[in-house]
């Protein structure tokens, strides 16, 4: 995982565990933000943009749900 909003995909040895690369793979998700945007601009941790696979049709798949989800919070 890269950046500074330390989220998307991590691939299998990415990620460190007591300083050892292990075994898992994974996503961190969150609702993107534009690089302009303030929290952003202002570097803020795990603000910004998600790091995706490349997978055809994952990355809109996975915005497609996020958005999906904070539609039913916020009603």
């Amino acid at each position: 995982m890269d950046g500074r909003a330390w989220r998307g995909y991590f691939a299998v040895g990415d990620e460190l565990t007591s300083g050892v690369p292990d075994r898992k793979e994974g996503l961190y998700l969150g609702t993107e933000l534009p690089p302009q945007h303030p929290l952003v601009r202002a570097g803020t941790p795990v603000h910004g943009p998600n790091l995706f696979p490349s997978v055809e049709g994952f990355r809109a798949t996975v915005l497609d749900y996020i958005d999906a989800v904070t539609a039913l919070v916020i009603g």
